[in-house]
């Protein structure tokens, strides 16, 4: 009887993967929408997206089973996606998860995020709007380097790390650092615009000021022309 050795090695190598699998851990599987994702204790973490639209609306549940991280370069270079939204389940994106996707124009965070990894986003040169989730801890080192069209960026009160260089190469960004101390020492280390113009307190505050400068050039004009009838008497 002649052994056939290729299928022997192949037996043995399928045997050896299964065996090397965390216990828990399954295969990556896909949805009908094209997210690639894994299962493991219970968790799924997406792996990635077959380019079958341009709108990658991550679920909260994949099999009944609750959605909460974004593997490391799970998407990198990804030039299909032009729409992100990622769903309140999740509380953890990946190393280089969204790196150099060009098209990436939109991202959209659920609420739920606490940690954003590094160089998540880098190089995704098309990205304008980023909506942060209110429960973010951590932005990454180089997070968002080189996003150069990324726009107004407000950082939520929640966020109390904000890596080296998160932000370089941002050239359009102005950061809305309101309700978040560290956001605005960060801005002003690296001479990044932060805008106010959406904040109540600070317009309350500007007409404030602006009323009281305006009410001083009255007075003073008032008096001086008090002086003058004086004088002319």
């Amino acid at each position: 009887m002649e052994i056939n050795m290729k299928k022997i090695s192949t037996v043995f190598l399928l045997l050896f993967i299964f065996l090397t699998l965390p216990v828990g851990m399954s295969a990556v599987s896909e949805t009908d929408s094209g997210i690639f994702y894994s299962i493991e204790n219970g968790e799924v973490t997406v792996e990635g997206f077959n380019y079958a639209g341009n709108i990658m609306d991550i679920p909260e549940t994949i099999e009944e089973l609750p959605v909460r991280y974004i593997a490391d370069q799970a998407c990198r270079g990804n030039e299909a996606i032009i729409e992100l939204r990622i769903p309140s389940s999740v509380v953890s994106v990946g190393e280089f998860a969204f790196a150099e996707c060009k098209n990436l124009l939109k991202v959209e965070f659920s609420g739920g995020t606490e940690d954003i990894g590094y160089s998540a986003f880098r190089d995704s040169a098309s990205l304008r709007t980023v909506t942060l989730s209110d429960t973010l801890v951590s932005i990454g080192d180089y997070a968002f380097y080189g996003c150069i069209m990324l726009g107004k960026l407000s950082i939520p009160a929640s966020v109390s790390n904000i890596g080296i260089d998160a932000f370089v190469g941002c050239s359009e960004l102005r950061l809305d650092v309101e309700n978040n101390e560290i956001a605005a020492e960060y801005a002003e280390r690296y001479s990044i615009p932060t805008d106010f113009s959406s904040s109540w307190t600070h317009t309350v505050l500007l007409l404030f000021i602006v009323t009281a400068l305006l009410a001083g050039v009255f007075f003073t004009v008032d008096k001086l022309l008090l002086k003058k009838r004086k004088y002319e008497k």
